[in-house]
């Protein structure tokens, strides 16, 4: 019998980064057979006065194809910011939505110099169909115990 966390699918968004006065580099999401997608931004120090001006999702209905934003899935300017050391922040994305293509990526920008160091992965879970492997999770490792 599997557990629920072997029905979902973890994907780097943004890799590991010192981030300030940047967009970073995001990695494209394949959520094609997902009904859900949770991205997950992870905030390590955060340097006085920075603050992040955007995150956001957009979508694309083709792999590389020319993004769009989606409704709703930003969280407010200045919600990351010099005050937020150690802290995760959620953004849910409703992949049944069919006016949402099935390849997703986070923007993420940095209005000021001062340093934000952070990453984001997304976590797809209601597969159309289950992993069966860690690889097919998206995990290089994963024990059980």
């Amino acid at each position: 019998m599997a557990i629920e966390v072997q029905n979902m699918k973890t994907v780097l968004a943004i890799a590991p980064q010192s981030l300030g006065s940047a967009t970073a580099a995001e990695i494209e999401v394949d959520a094609r057979g997902w009904d859900n997608a949770r991205f997950l931004v992870l905030v390590g120090a955060a340097a006085a006065s920075a603050n992040i001006s955007v995150a956001k999702i957009q979508s694309a209905a083709t792999t590389g194809g020319a993004q769009t934003d989606i409704t709703g899935a930003a969280l407010t300017a200045g919600t990351i910011d010099g005050d937020s050391d150690n802290t995760i922040h959620a953004i849910e994305v409703d992949l049944t939505d069919k006016s949402i293509g099935g390849f997703l990526s986070m923007v993420l920008t940095s209005s000021t110099a001062n340093v934000i160091e952070i990453a984001v992965v997304c976590v797809l879970s209601r597969g159309a169909s289950s992993p069966t492997s860690a690889a097919g999770r998206g995990l290089t490792t994963e024990v059980f115990a």
